[in-house]
């Protein structure tokens, strides 16, 4: 077998130069069918430049409508976007203007003389649709275990290159094939928010029912096949319109790490005033919660923390608007703090990840990495220990052990913890001490699908 030259497609099939990906790393040579996929691409894509150029133009209006990819992306996401756009117009463009035929039927009726291979793998490729998928896992080098959302079955897909930037639980659009015995990625690929997943299940199929008025005998992949360019829309809607989910408290306040710091004058007369506040409970030394028990006295909700010791008073929250009522409740306390230092705000993930943080210098922490991860795993798991009884707006104002009693509250409950799973996926893939969430599935009874 030749060996690609520098300038080539990576023969990986990522869709960068070989210069750019494969040629630095150990290369298994492909397969035969894999092998006559690659040779019938590059056939597609001469035997459309020199019978159909003429419509190029109508087929980039199908797919990119009124969106232009260089306004919004660069680099390797525009890449991306053009290796999205030259796979469609391969595998699912129909040059007549739509009447039936698309590029590889009319190279199919035009070429004469065809490998048993090839034959082969162009049924594959005009059978193959685009779809949407769940990440399951992900094995570093090696490949992906792919759910598919629209048309069922869970994949075994041979994959190099994307392993190093999905994480378990993302979404993604891409179109599986099978050859010589493996299920790999076709090349492209669309990757949206994790959290839009039912979002854009109900948007497809809902597509999908308009597209069957029109064609009633149509099946679901069907309508893939036909309307991939969808795939492509809903990313580019995501582009120019980032959604911004925003994590928020019982009180239907966004969520801020919010802290107040005093110095004290007198503080037993502070321990004394704290103790005789309404709603406020001592938990131990030098430590008070302040509780909102107006909608449930068994599980009230934690409004501030305050922490006393020696003459400094700390006061906690998660969100401004609880700091600003905090720091009310505190200012009236006979013989309370005499001096407000500071306030501060952190965001509740960059508070997660602060605690990751490695101080500089040559030594780094200086902590062996089984301890720094044993630190970390203290710390969330201090963070996660009331999460069970939590009143979770996400959950409807329910908590997790409340939401899990019901079909529909329990897969919301799962849908959480994948967001918090896929979270920590991106900790992992940059070398930092991972949480394991595994004893969270467990007590709640559920099962990873």
């Amino acid at each position: 077998m030749t060996s690609p030259g520098r300038n080539d497609l990576c023969p990986c099939g990522s869709g960068k130069k070989y210069k750019k990906c494969c040629l630095n790393r150990d290369y298994v040579p492909p397969g035969r069918e894999e092998l006559a996929r690659k040779k019938a691409v590059n056939d597609l894509l001469g035997f459309c430049k020199r019978h159909y150029m003429a419509g190029i133009d109508s087929a980039c209006a199908r797919f990119w409508e009124d969106f232009n990819p260089e306004h919004f992306v660069s680099g390797v996401e525009l890449e991306a976007a053009d290796i999205n756009f030259w796979e469609w117009l391969t595998y699912d463009w129909k040059p007549d203007g739509g009447k039936g035929k698309t590029l590889i039927d009319l190279y199919w009726e035009k070429k004469r003389i065809l490998s048993q291979d090839e034959l082969s793998m162009l049924k594959k490729m005009k059978e193959a649709a685009l779809s949407l998928f769940e990440v399951q896992d992900v094995f570093v080098d090696q490949g992906l275990i792919l759910k598919d959302l629209l048309l069922g079955g869970e994949y075994e897909v041979k994959e190099k290159s994307a392993t190093h930037g999905l994480r378990r639980w993302d979404i993604l659009a891409c179109r599986i094939l099978q050859t010589d015995g493996n299920f790999i990625l076709s090349g492209s690929g669309y990757l949206y928010p994790m959290h839009e997943k039912d979002r854009l299940v109900r948007k497809i199929k809902s597509s999908f029912k308009k597209y069957e008025k029109e064609f009633p005998q149509a099946a679901l992949r069907d309508f893939l096949k036909n309307e991939g360019h969808l795939f492509n829309r809903l990313w580019a809607d995501f582009v120019k319109n980032p959604p911004k989910p925003q994590l928020v408290n019982t009180s239907g306040e966004p969520m801020v790490i919010s802290k107040a710091n005093y110095q004290i004058a007198n503080q037993s007369a502070l321990l004394e005033g704290l103790s005789a506040l309404n709603d406020v409970e001592r938990e131990d030394e030098g430590r008070f919660i302040w509780l909102d028990k107006t909608k449930d006295e068994e599980r009230p909700t934690i409004l501030a923390t305050f922490t006393v010791s020696g003459t400094t008073l700390d006061v906690e929250t998660n969100s401004r608007g609880r700091l600003k009522r905090a720091r009310a409740l505190i200012d009236n306390i006979p013989g309370g703090p005499v001096k407000h230092r500071a306030d501060s705000f952190q965001d509740p993930y960059q508070a997660m990840e602060s605690s990751r943080e490695k101080p500089p210098g040559p030594g780094g922490t200086g902590i062996p990495p089984e301890v720094e991860e044993e630190l970390i795993k203290k710390f969330l798991d201090k963070h996660y220990a009331n999460w069970f009884d939590e009143k979770i707006p996400a959950l409807n104002g329910k908590s997790p052990l409340e939401a899990v009693k019901t079909p529909a509250g329990k897969k919301e409950v799962i849908e959480l913890l994948k967001l918090y799973e896929n979270h920590e996926e991106k900790n992992r893939q940059q070398g930092k001490p991972v949480y394991d969430f595994a004893w969270m599935w467990e007590r709640l009874n559920l099962k990873r699908e």
